[in-house]
């Protein structure tokens, strides 16, 4: 009979002890790092219902979009919990990381997106290998769909910068490439005189070098606008015909992607205007060896 007694009240401790723990527990505990709770003037009933309800829409919109809700449906039913517990605040605080979750997620996808961009253009430029790229993106969509979401983003940012070193390479390369071919092809028998005029002149050959490479780094940003305004486009597609995506969802988005392309439209300027200004003496000579070159060409 002791023994039962013994075991009965040991049951009844374990009990306890683990519905201490899992009460203790919380989503918030787990939450991304960058989650602030914002606290409102006025903390009740209604405005935790109404926080509940704005966060039962948060989720029905990201499983429009396919995203994995584990998280902010945990965190929807805590948040209920804590309401039916007359906590108030503590429900509002979970609606608002849900709402932060939401707004995590989408702007993660727009952020892939826009690398698939920058991606496809360094393709069709000629880059082959964009193997490192494709291995840091799948890694962070894993992630993503772990809802891990702060090592995602980093992730995400490894491959965007990734890609921005493979086009700054490549930009170097093809310009080196583009120079040697024009010089040692076309102008085989200018290249003697050019080694000289280089000798005396490397300040002219280092600028037409930077004219070119401002040149195509100007055209592969023309490149990436116009496949962001397709981005926009779809968007469009997805809010007011396929009805996927609500309109504050849809400004939010096409928020960013105008951000990159008033970006895109500040740099194009400042590119072109280097060119002019760092257009090099040597291009004039080139063209002046070349007409020399016709005149005796004509009169033999």
């Amino acid at each position: 009979m002791k023994r039962l007694t013994n075991i009965i009240v040991l049951t009844l401790i374990f009990a306890l002890c683990w519905s201490f723990l899992v009460t203790a527990f919380s989503v918030l505990d787990i939450a991304p790092k960058g989650f602030v709770y914002e606290q409102p003037k006025t903390i009740n009933s209604e405005v935790a219902k109404a926080a509940i309800q704005q966060a039962e829409l948060d989720i029905a919109e990201m499983q429009k979009f396919n995203f994995i809700t584990v998280l902010p449906s945990d965190a929807l039913t805590e948040a209920k919990q804590a309401y039916s517990d007359k906590d108030y605040e503590q429900a509002i605080k979970l609606c608002q990381l849900i709402n932060y979750i939401k707004k995590e997620k989408v702007d993660f996808f727009d952020r892939v997106k826009l690398l698939e961009v920058k991606k496809q253009a360094l393709t069709e430029k000629g880059v082959e290998d964009v193997t490192q790229v494709n291995i840091l993106m799948q890694q962070a969509m894993n992630a993503f769909n772990l809802e891990q979401l702060d090592e995602a983003e980093a992730l995400l940012n490894a491959a965007d910068t990734k890609a921005n070193e493979l086009n700054k390479e490549h930009l170097r390369v093809s310009t080196i490439a583009l120079l040697s071919k024009n010089f040692v092809v076309r102008y085989w028998w200018q290249t003697i005189l050019a080694l000289i005029l280089l000798s005396f002149g490397a300040y002219y050959s280092g600028k037409l070098l930077r004219r070119v490479y401002l040149k195509r780094k100007t055209n592969h940003l023309k490149l990436e606008m116009e496949k962001i305004k397709d981005l926009i486009k779809q968007l469009q597609k997805e809010c007011f015909i396929d009805k996927k995506m609500s309109t504050t969802q849809y400004k939010e988005s096409s928020a960013k992607y105008e951000e990159r392309i008033n970006e895109i439209k500040r740099t194009i300027p400042v590119l072109e205007a280097e060119v002019k200004r760092d257009k090099p003496k040597l291009v004039k000579k080139m063209k002046m060896i070349e007409k020399v070159k016709k005149v005796k060409t004509k009169k033999k």
